[in-house]
Parts: structure tokens; sequence; C-alpha cells
């Protein structure tokens, strides 16, 4: 299933929490299902994303597939071929608090990242050359970035891209 497909799934969801899985060792919950996760079961840290083609961010959360049968305990699953999991709602989504949960949690995220370091925020601008001294103020410009770092707010993946794109800077040293 592509990702606009669960997008256009969580549309107009309002009955169930989805959990899509991806193989892996989290379930992927988005836009009301991530909601509905967190404002009745458990607050988890909520993710805000960007994908092409989609008009407007949109937010997900991760869920342990380990877990999954604590948090879900006492609600009726229905799993699907793929092993996408539904779970019953009691009480439906009410749109209108999703849409201010959502609006909260995208601006919450703006200002926190206005105020941090990340991948994006720091520049590889660096030339490495044969030269000692400028290998020495690479190292100290990479020792810098990294410690200005703050990898807490990121992403697995956001931090995988760093270490892939620092370690490429720093691979013609000698």
């Amino acid at each position: 299933m592509t990702f606009k497909e669960r997008l256009s799934k969580e549309k107009d969801n309002l009955t169930k929490i989805i959990l899509f899985n991806d193989r892996g060792l989290f379930f992927n919950l988005i836009e009301r299902s991530a909601y509905a996760f967190c404002t009745r079961i458990k607050p988890f840290k909520v993710q805000v994303k960007t994908l092409k083609g989609v008009d407007e961010p949109f937010v997900s959360i991760g869920v342990p597939v380990e877990k999954k049968d604590r948090y879900l305990q006492g609600m009726k699953i229905e799993e699907d071929d793929q092993g996408n999991i539904s779970a019953l709602l009691r009480e439906p989504i009410d749109e209108n608090a999703f849409r201010a949960w959502k609006n909260h949690v995208i601006e919450e995220n703006k200002t926190k990242t206005s105020s941090e370091h990340t991948p994006a925020d720091i520049p590889f601008t660096s030339v490495i050359t044969e030269n000692k001294d400028s290998n020495d103020t690479l190292i100290r410009e990479c020792f810098l970035e990294v410690k200005a770092l703050n990898i807490a707010s990121m992403t697995p993946m956001e931090a995988m891209i760093y270490l892939n794109n620092l370690q490429q800077k720093l691979k013609d040293i000698k």
C-alpha cells in the first residue's frame, strides 16, 4: 500500500485506529489514528512530515509491534492480509478536536525546530584538500557541528542521513 493510499484511507476515518505494518519493529499510525492513539491510549512523540504531492503536512507516530497487544487490550481487532491492524473505537473521533490537535502539534514542531539544529540547518561547506591545515579545520568544523547537534530531535532516518553526509565529508582525510 502506498503512502498516499494510507492517507486516503485515513481521510474519512472516524471509527478506528489503523496500525500500518511496515514489516519492521514499529507499526505506523498517521493522522486520525495517531490522534486517537495519543489521546485515548498513550501519548507518543508525534512526528510532522511532508510528502511530495500531498498538500499539507501530516502527523505520524510509531508504535512498537511487540507492545501492540498491551495497547489494544479490550478493543475489537481486525487484521488484513498485509498485516495492517484496525482497532475499533468505542467513541468516534471528533473531527474538530483532531484538527485542533494536529494544528497544535504542527505549530509546536515549528517552534522546536526553529530553535534547534537539524541536519538541514548545518551546511557541509568545507572543501577537503591535501593541506594539513585544511584537514585540521575540517575536523574542527565537524566536531563543532556534532557538538551542536540535537540528536534527540532527529528521526532515525535524519540521523542516518546526517551520519552519511558527515562520513562523506571526512572520507578523504589522511
